[in-house]
C-alpha cells in the first residue's frame, strides 16, 4: 500500500478554516465532513460559534454540508439533527461505500465534492478510493 493513498490533497487546521471562496474557486458544491473532532469535538455536542457560523456561510452560498460517518444512525441523527446538516451513517470507511452513497443520493459529481477528515487511515483514504479531493483537518 503506497503513502500516497493517505496523503490528503490539502491541509487545514480546523475544517472552518475552508472559506467559501476557497470551495468556490475549486469548483465545490459539497463538503463531505466526518463527525468527531472534524465537525464537532466529541467533548463538545453543541457545537462552537465557528462551527455555526461556517455552516451559515457555506448553506448562503449554496454549498451543501454533508457528514459522513462510520457512527450508528442514532448517534449520528444526535448530533447533527440540531444543526439541519444532511448525513450519512455506517459509512464504512476506509471504503466508498458511504462517499458514493452521498454523491449519489445529492446528486453531485466526483468533482464537486471534498471529504474533510481527522484520519488519515479513514477518511482521507476513502476519499483516494472514491477518486475525490480530500482534505486533512
Amino acid at each position: 500500500m503506497a503513502i500516497e493513498n493517505y496523503m490528503p490533497d490539502f491541509a487545514v487546521e480546523a475544517v472552518y478554516d475552508l472559506t467559501v471562496q476557497s470551495l468556490q474557486e475549486q469548483g465545490i458544491k459539497a463538503v463531505l465532513v466526518d463527525l468527531d473532532n472534524t465537525l464537532i469535538a466529541w467533548n463538545n455536542p453543541d457545537g462552537t460559534v465557528e462551527m455555526k457560523q461556517w455552516l451559515h456561510d457555506l448553506r448562503d452560498a449554496g454549498i451543501r454540508i454533508i457528514v459522513v460517518s462510520n457512527n450508528t444512525p442514532k448517534r449520528v441523527k444526535r448530533a447533527v439533527e440540531k444543526f439541519d446538516i444532511d448525513y450519512v451513517y455506517w459509512a464504512l470507511k476506509p471504503f466508498t461505500l458511504g462517499i458514493n452513497r452521498a454523491m449519489k443520493h445529492f446528486h453531485y459529481e466526483k468533482d464537486q465534492v471534498v471529504m474533510v477528515g481527522d484520519q488519515l487511515m479513514t477518511d482521507i483514504r476513502a476519499a483516494h478510493r472514491a477518486g475525490i479531493r480530500s482534505i486533512f483537518g
